[in-house]
């Protein structure tokens, strides 16, 4: 019997205590019903029923298990049942099995913990095992079959792919003939991805399991998640500052980087108080700290040729091609998409098929940036937060182009003489606009409330390029720079860039795509010793290819994270 003693864990949450384990259980009800539906089913009837549970490492499966071992036990006990199962609950890593008898023996360890009488019958096991493995083999499974007869036995276990690598094709024979011959196994097992043992037709556990995928968390779980991991750790104030939008905004941000996985959430939350949760920079580098030897291990438990194709994505940042990765990983290609096949399987890449070519790349963003960060990489991460930083708390508190013509925008100084500008915009180009602004101006009020004002200068410049088109635009900027930059900071000049390539992708860029080119290549150069800027052109710059085009390669040139917040915009 597994006994919980902590109220939360990041990486072993098979010991967090059973009230912690029912307070940050989120997202999951239906499937946990599910399996608890059959299992009771198995036991209280003849009909025997097998689960797999599938969701890759961090994604909650041993909460899950763990959570759903205590109310069978509590559903049993209500039903006056719990003398007709046998449980056994085995370690989250059952390490040491090389055969089926290692196998009947760790259950029987597990029974012993109920059952003290047994300890004796598995030092007799390893009496007979010095005269004959075989009969000690037979003699194990005796005493597992008549301490359990009359009774289900019940078999959760974790990592099913290790425990099938380590029976081999003979235990997993061996096992498969038990549960046929005594009639009364039922089994919750889960793994981090489907495995050939399970697969392949000619296997004996071909068919046997009712598969169940872990969903990756949609937002509003995981923000439900660290709402309910706030109020279990007693942190008020955090609480109430994640039910604001401005915490939802953050929030969002979090989910576009965990991308659905449960363990970020947790190790990130630790990093977490409503000061850290709005800055996100300091959070995240911890975060990214932390994680780094998580990934590392998983990492080194891959084949030497897996490894080095997974090091060679890290360090690319970009979807490649199968080519591409065979030359300098020094393999051939047929080897190389064999291993890639393999690792989209166990859930380390994602394959995507543009015209001929199969692109690859690491489907977790975190990995590639917790080797980088190792490697002392780590600046265009930093950038990067707070880009995200900017980008939801924009799209949470919905501050559209259409503001400037709301009654509730802020009574300010600045604003007055961003609505003049704007009005020029609508007859004249840019710079004419902007000079509107002149300069020395006293910037307290966008200090106060700079979401609103920052929508006002993104519609002036969105306004100019609709009418007049893009070849403005770098003169636009640099007068913009020299305008706020000195009371606001350069970093100014990036959140710009965010919020106009929101505002102008969705509408497949007025004007001509060319200018538009030359636009930005200018932008670039004009604004290239601004490192907040350079994230927001490069995808300015994908963007507008992709307009020009219509080919998705447009895109690749992008990390995985980038491009997905700029196909969540693009029409």
């Amino acid at each position: 019997m597994r006994t919980g003693f902590l109220r939360s864990s990041r990486y072993s949450p098979g010991n967090m205590d059973r009230q912690s384990l029912e307070a940050l259980f989120v997202g999951r009800g239906d499937l946990m019903e599910d399996v608890l539906s059959r299992v009771t089913k198995s036991i209280l009837g003849t009909a025997k029923h097998y689960v797999l549970l599938v969701g890759p490492r961090g994604s909650g499966k041993t909460h899950f298990l763990t959570l759903a071992y205590h109310r069978l036990v509590d559903r049993l006990c209500r039903a006056n049942a719990r003398d007709s199962v046998a449980i056994a609950l085995l370690k989250e890593e059952e390490r040491g099995v090389a055969s089926f008898l290692d196998f009947v023996v760790r259950i029987l360890r597990v029974l012993a913990d109920q059952a003290p009488e047994l300890d004796a019958e598995i030092e007799a096991v390893y009496d007979r095992f010095s005269k004959s493995p075989a009969e000690a083999e037979a003699f194990a499974l005796g005493r597992l079959r008549r301490h359990t007869q009359g009774k289900t036995l019940l078999l959760l276990c974790e990592n099913l792919v290790d425990l099938f690598d380590g029976l081999g094709a003979e235990g997993q024979k061996r096992w498969r003939a038990a549960i046929q011959e005594d009639g009364n196994w039922t089994v919750v097992a889960s793994t981090p991805s489907l495995f050939s043992a399970v697969t392949l037709q000619d296997n004996p556990f071909y068919g046997f399991f009712a598969v169940r995928a872990l969903q990756k968390m949609d937002f509003e779980t995981g923000l439900d998640l660290l709402i309910k991991k706030a109020v279990h750790e007693h942190r008020t104030e955090l609480v109430d500052f994640l039910r604001t939008p401005l915490g939802r905004a953050r929030v969002r941000a979090i989910h576009h980087l965990a991308a659905g996985n449960h363990r970020v959430y947790v190790v990130l939350f630790d990093f977490l108080d409503k000061e850290t949760l709005d800055d996100l920079v300091r959070p995240f580098m911890h975060m990214v700290d932390d994680l780094t030897s998580y990934y590392q291990d998983r990492i080194r438990q891959l084949a030497p040729a897996q490894r080095k194709i997974v090091e060679f994505l890290c360090l690319e940042g970009r979807p490649r091609t199968v080519k591409d990765i065979s030359t300098p990983c020094l393999m051939s290609q047929q080897t190389t998409a064999k291993q890639i096949g393999e690792l989209d399987a166990a859930g380390f890449v994602n394959r995507r098929r543009i015209g001929r070519n199969t692109y690859c790349e690491l489907s977790e963003p975190l990995m590639r940036i917790c080797i980088e960060a190792k490697d002392n990489r780590i600046q265009n991460f930093r950038l990067f937060v707070e880009l995200l930083r900017h980008w939801f708390t924009n799209r949470e508190l919905e501050h559209r182009r259409t503001a400037l013509q709301h009654s509730d925008l802020p009574n300010s100084a600045l604003l007055g003489q961003l609505l003049s500008a704007h009005a020029v915009t609508t007859a004249k180009p840019l710079p004419e606009a902007l000079a509107k602004l002149g300069t020395g101006l006293d910037l307290d009020d966008f200090v106060r409330d700079p979401e609103r004002h920052l929508a006002a200068i993104v519609d002036i410049l969105t306004v100019s390029v609709r009418n007049f088109g893009p070849r403005h635009l770098p003169e636009g900027l640099a007068a913009l720079r020299e305008i706020l930059a000195d009371h606001l900071g350069e970093d100014i000049m990036g959140r710009i860039l965010a919020d106009f390539l929101k505002a102008n992708s969705g509408d497949d860029f007025a004007g001509d795509l060319v200018e538009w080119e030359q636009a930005l290549e200018s932008v670039a150069a004009s604004l290239l010793d601004l490192q907040d800027c350079r994230i927001p052109i490069e995808m300015l710059r994908a963007a507008v290819r992709y307009a020009k085009t219509g080919d998705e390669k447009c895109l690749l040139c992008l990390p995985l994270e980038q491009r997905e917040l700029l196909e969540d915009v693009l029409p």
